[in-house]
């Protein structure tokens, strides 16, 4: 491996998005909370949602394309690396946008409310939490260190941490996606993606509030 010191963690937040009416203008000020608006009895859901771009807000603009299709805005706080889906004033929606190796932009996933999971859910790279909170992890990489040889070998060492305190299994959802699975049920998820300096790592990881174990 070798690279461990090159993935520092930068923040552990509560998933949010911000406020705002109307078409797709951007939001920058005002009184985000960084918390999903969800009802009552749900929690925050991965929507398994994957999107590119040239820019960031072109990446996360496509990443909410649904949300915007139906009347939502979307926003970018001031003071959180999150942008957000916004619908008659409530946040229904957070994309977490990440710079590629080559420049470009991509979000690997798009986060909002759903029904809590009671029993085993399908693995399928979205988290199943119990709990009504989500954390999101993001990792400050050296320009001129390469990542790992693949995008497993970096999926794997980002989640181990993880594994040796909660236990469960390592499993590959595709290519760029692996998830922390304990109790037949998706703890933490990450995505891979290409290190500046060539090879692979795993910048981006989504989780529960509270993993079992």
């Amino acid at each position: 491996m070798g690279h461990r010191s090159s993935f520092a963690i930068l923040s552990v937040v509560a998933l949010a998005i911000v406020s705002c009416t109307g078409g797709t203008t951007v939001i920058t000020v005002g009184s985000p909370d960084g918390v999903l608006d969800c009802r009552r009895g749900e929690i925050p859901r991965g929507a398994g949602v994957f999107a590119d771009g040239d820019s960031e807000q072109q990446a996360v603009e496509a990443a909410l394309v649904n949300w915007l299709r139906d009347g939502a805005s979307f926003a970018n706080p001031t003071e959180a690396e999150v942008w957000s889906a916004v619908l008659e004033g409530n946040e229904i929606a957070i994309a977490v946008p990440e710079r590629e190796g080559d420049g470009g932009w991509v979000v690997a996933d798009v986060q909002t409310c759903g029904q809590p999971d009671t029993g085993p859910a399908e693995i399928d790279g979205s988290i199943d939490c119990a709990g009504d909170l989500v954390w999101t992890e993001q990792a400050s990489l050296d320009a001129e260190t390469p990542g790992e040889n693949t995008p497993e070998e970096a999926i794997r060492l980002g989640l181990e941490r993880h594994q040796e305190r909660y236990g469960g299994e390592i499993v590959m959802i595709d290519d760029n996606t692996g998830s922390l699975v304990v109790d037949e049920l998706e703890q933490a998820v990450t995505f891979a993606t290409e290190a500046p300096a060539g090879g692979w790592v795993a910048s981006t990881m989504i989780g529960c509030d509270e993993i079992p174990g």
